[in-house]
């Protein structure tokens, strides 16, 4: 990991984007989501037929309900925050 530039209020990942290489990775941590907590989320605040309808979201090519990409963008800043803000 290349460390963050000293001009960064906080740690990034990579620091910037141009110091990343091909094959970089680093684990940020996980966030896991019952179907409960996914249909809910979606019912809410993101109320498209793949995310709640089961009978709707099996017909199509995702064969089944799916996860709205909002939860995702949310699920994934629940554990990338605490990450790069760490000391």
């Amino acid at each position: 990991m290349v460390p963050p530039s000293e001009n960064c209020e906080i740690g990034m990942v990579y620091g910037w984007f141009e110091d990343m290489t091909v094959g970089d990775a680093d684990t940020i941590g996980e966030y896991l989501a019952d179907k409960t907590e996914l249909v809910d989320f979606a019912r809410k605040w993101d109320p498209f037929p793949l995310y709640i309808d089961r009978a709707e979201a099996e017909q199509s090519i995702h064969g089944g309900l799916i996860a709205s990409g909002v939860f995702g963008g949310i699920a994934a800043l629940q554990v990338e925050i605490p990450y790069i803000t760490k000391d």
